[in-house]
This record gives structure tokens, sequence and C-alpha cells, in this order.
């Protein structure tokens, strides 16, 4: 059975490359022949036993990884578990009308101000399934179609089975994944790989 045997980080140091950090996968094939997978990619080069880096090189080799992080605040291999995202719960004022396509979103304002339909999220459009892309011909907004039957979003079929009101505002509180603060991110992986790193510090 074809099993990977070695997992090593390295820098392809490459300017047009926005990564710059890669996992190569060292492979013990069936034939008893060494592969290697420079990029992760499925590709395999054939390579020698000797090539196979040892635990010695692959600690130094994420150490170097681990610098990196703490210098970049960036990390590109995923190697550290933290949050990018997180719930959040926003209260939104619509308007609905009725119209031929179906319930139409002809309004909306958060947080006391009234906005372009066009300025509304793409998840909140998800969440309530609003297809923002479908125009009618009001004289002076755009509304949005929101779907009667299949395939709406999973708000709308909320709003539809509770009711919603025609010709009025209607408060919604819709949860949404937004993107944590980067700065949070970036301090966090940079805390991460400094302990990473005080770990493995020889005495």
């Amino acid at each position: 059975m074809d099993e990977i045997i070695a997992e090593l980080p390295w820098c392809c140091g490459e300017k047009d490359c926005p990564v710059q950090w890669h996992l190569s996968y060292f492979w013990l094939n069936d034939d008893g022949e060494y592969t290697l997978a420079s990029y992760g990619d499925g590709d395999h080069d054939g390579c020698r036993e000797q090539d196979v880096p040892d635990a010695d090189e692959i600690a130094k080799a994420w150490d170097d990884y681990a610098r990196d992080v703490v210098s970049t605040g960036n990390d590109p291999l995923g190697n550290y578990s933290v949050k990018y995202d997180r719930k959040e719960r926003q209260a939104w004022w619509f308007w609905f009308e009725s119209s031929p396509l179906g319930t139409v979103v002809t309004r909306a304002k958060r947080a006391g101000r009234e906005c372009e339909l066009t300025e509304i999220p793409e998840r909140v459009c998800t969440f309530l399934g609003v297809d923002i892309d479908l125009i009618d011909h009001y004289p002076d907004r755009h509304p949005a179609v929101m779907p009667d039957g299949y395939g709406m979003g999973m708000g709308a079929v909320a709003l539809h089975e509770t009711g919603l009101s025609y010709g009025k505002w209607n408060r919604i509180v819709i949860e949404i994944t937004v993107d944590r603060d980067a700065e949070l991110v970036t301090r966090e992986l940079r805390r991460l790989a400094r302990r990473h790193l005080k770990a493995t510090r020889k005495p």
C-alpha cells in the first residue's frame, strides 16, 4: 500500500508565489520506490531513500516555518488552529411588497440607516434567499426577489412559515458568518508560533 512517510514544509522563495510556503510529501510506494510530491498537488517525482528527511530535519523545517509565521503573521499552510470567522447576529429591517414575481424586497435598513439594496451583504442575501440581480420595473428602486417556493434560503423559509407583513417594515434578526478582526487573527497566529518555538527549544 502506498503511504506517506514524511512531510516537510519548505519555502520556494519565488517572487510571484503568493503563499511562499509549501508542504512536500515523501511517499513509499507499493513497488518499493520512493517518490516526492513537492507541492502536494498530486504530481510525483522519483527520489531516493536517502532523500527522505529524518526527524531532526523535519523539526528544523517546522521551526523555520514557525519563525516565518512570527515574522509575517501569516499561516499559509494552516498549521495553527485559529478561527478566521465568527457568528454574528444582525438586526435588519426589510420592506416587502407582493408582485407578479412573488415577494420582493423594496427597501432595507440597518442600525437606523436606510441603504440601497445593492449594499445588502451577500451573506444576508443568501440567508433570505434574495436574488439581488432580478430587477423589477419600480420607479425609484430595484426590488430584489425573494422566492416563494423551492430553492429559497433557510431564512426565507422561516419568514414564509411565520408570516411577513407587506407594505411595512419587518424586523429580522439574521445570524451570519463574518470575518474576525485580522489583527486578532495575526496576534493569535504569532502567539501559537512562539509557543511552538519555545516547546521545541533545546536546553
